[in-house]
């Protein structure tokens, strides 16, 4: 299966002028996400995820670069937030909940 040239266009557009290791893991996560049958290749299915890696990072090119890097290597169709940013506010620093 090859990448629609509108998801393609999508993409390349919002890769424009990010950093090339952000571009190449961009890259390496849509080959990743290919492979896989059930993740559908729409530009609203990009789209989406364009929008999540944007809302959960911050705006940060790094946290968006480990996000795609992670979701890449465990062979995820999408991206999910930053663990820091999902830990509940009574858990301490080592993941154990603090209690007095």
């Amino acid at each position: 299966m090859e990448l629609p040239e509108a998801s393609r266009a999508l993409l390349g557009a919002w890769a424009e002028g990010k950093p090339e290791a952000l571009r190449a893991e961009l890259e390496n996560f849509v080959s990743v996400r290919m492979e896989e049958k059930k993740a559908r290749h729409t530009p609203a299915a990009y789209k989406a995820i364009l929008n999540r890696l944007d809302r959960f990072s911050g705006g940060s090119d790094e946290v968006k670069l480990d996000m795609l890097s992670l979701a890449a290597s465990r062979g995820w169709i999408t991206v999910y937030p930053p663990k820091t940013q999902d830990k509940p506010s009574g858990q301490g620093e080592e993941g154990r909940w603090d209690v007095e």
